[in-house]
C-alpha cells in the first residue's frame, strides 16, 4: 500500500480530513497528516524493526584509528554486530561509562574485546589502530567489520509501498495509528467514540504485527516489545 492511498484511507477514518481532497492534497494538509502518519510508522519500527524480515542490514569495513572507528556511510539505528575482521571475532557492547571507570583517561591499547558507541561512532577497547588496508609502519592489517540497521527514512506521500519497512500485509494499520493519533489532536474534532474505535484498531493492527514479527523472527518474546 503506497503511501498516498495509506492517506486516502485515513480520509475515510478521521473526521478531520474531510475537507483535504484526497486525489489531490494540497502540501498544508500532507505536511500536517504526514505527521501523523511517521508518528505510527516509527512507533511501530522502534518495536519490530530488529526481527523485521524486509529491514536491509548493511555490513561495512572500517578503518580503526586509537581506538575509534570511521564513519559508517549510514547513520546507524541498531548496531548487530561489531568484530575483528582478522580474527573475525565478535567484541562485547559495553557501556561507556564502565570502561571510563576502570580506565578514565582510555590508556589501555591492545586486542579489543569490546565496543561502545560514543560521539556518533563506534569506540573499541583496548584502543588500537587497525586499518582494512594496512599503512606501514604503525598499523595493523585488517580493520573492524560493522554490521547495523541504518537509520530509517521518514516516509513521505509519494513514497512507495517497497519504501515503507513493514510488510505489505500490515501497512493499513498506519491509517489506524495516525487516525487515533489525530483524533487525540486539535487538528481533529474531540469524537470520543470515534477515537475509541480508531485505538481499538491500532491496539489490534500492533498486536498483529508484533505476532507475525515473534514468528517469523523465531523468537519467543521481541526483544523489543512484546504484547502478546
Amino acid at each position: 500500500m503506497d503511501v498516498s492511498e495509506i492517506l486516502k484511507l485515513l480520509a475515510t477514518l478521521s473526521i478531520g480530513l474531510d475537507d483535504i481532497d484526497v486525489t489531490n492534497p494540497d502540501d498544508s494538509d500532507v505536511v500536517v497528516f504526514m505527521r501523523f502518519i511517521n508518528l505510527a510508522y516509527f512507533e511501530l519500527l522502534q518495536a519490530t524493526i530488529s526481527e523485521s524480515p524486509i529491514v536491509v542490514n548493511l555490513n561495512e569495513q572500517l578503518d580503526c584509528t586509537n581506538g575509534v572507528l570511521s564513519p559508517t556511510t549510514q547513520p546507524i539505528f541498531i548496531p548487530k554486530v561489531i568484530y575483528n575482521i582478522s580474527t573475525n571475532y565478535p567484541l562485547v557492547g559495553a557501556l561507556e561509562e564502565d570502561i571510563l571507570k576502570a580506565d578514565p583517561g582510555l590508556k589501555q591499547t591492545g586486542s579489543p574485546s569490546k565496543w561502545y558507541y560514543a560521539n556518533g561512532v563506534i569506540n573499541v577497547y583496548p584502543l588500537t589502530t587497525s586499518t582494512v588496508i594496512p599503512i606501514p609502519p604503525n598499523t595493523i592489517g585488517g580493520g573492524f567489520g560493522v554490521r547495523y540497521i541504518p537509520q530509517p527514512i521518514p516516509l513521505v506521500y509519494n513514497s512507495p509501498s517497497s519504501d515503507i519497512l513493514i510488510p505489505s500485509l500490515y501497512q493499513q494499520i498506519l491509517a489506524d495509528g495516525a487516525s487515533y493519533y489525530v483524533f487525540q489532536s486539535e487538528t481533529g474534532f474531540k469524537d470520543q467514540n470515534k477515537m475509541l474505535s480508531a485505538q481499538a484498531r491500532w491496539e489490534d493492527g500492533k498486536k498483529k504485527l508484533f505476532s507475525y514479527m515473534k514468528n517469523i523472527s523465531g523468537k519467543k518474546i521481541l526483544s523489543t516489545y512484546s504484547p502478546v
